[in-house]
């Protein structure tokens, strides 16, 4: 499955474009640059333009949609487009690495995602350094919402 061109969009629009390289957080080992691309790769002096930024989306999009696909792949696990979508959003904010060992993920497993222990899951990955963050509270009530859509 692919990330559908509305979410990727959306997923465009949450993230704050930057033409410079800058630490998200400060003990984050790799710079971040554009919409939030990271890796060593990224120096602390790297600047870009609007279509080398764009083009790193895609990209990270490209990649993080085979991630998820195979996991599907791999555990037998049937989403949506809606599910995939909004495991895409979430996943491209917290990272596959963050993504992949979480609670969230064994729950589709085990065909519990439709319970209230999930959405809660859900919801709660609204901080930044673990503070509440509105607009990931938002973004996560968007995501969780378009999960429970048909």
């Amino acid at each position: 499955m692919r990330t559908s061109e509305n979410i990727y969009n959306y997923i465009k629009s949450q993230e704050m474009p930057n033409e410079k390289a800058y630490k998200e957080r400060p003990n984050k080992v790799y710079n971040s640059i554009g919409y939030g691309h990271s890796n060593r790769r990224v120096t602390p002096e790297m600047e870009c333009n609007i279509g080398y930024m764009d083009a790193l989306f895609k990209q990270d999009m490209e990649k993080q949609d085979y991630n998820i696909s195979k996991w599907m792949s791999d555990f037998n696990i049937r989403l949506n487009q809606n599910q995939f979508d909004a495991l895409s959003s979430l996943c491209y904010s917290i990272g596959w690495a963050g993504l992949r060992n979480t609670r969230i993920l064994k729950m589709i497993m085990e065909g519990k995602a439709n319970t209230n222990e999930f959405k809660e899951l859900w919801l709660n990955y609204d901080k930044m350094r673990g503070v509440k963050n509105n607009a990931l509270g938002k973004r996560r009530q968007f995501e969780y919402t378009l999960w429970t859509k048909q």
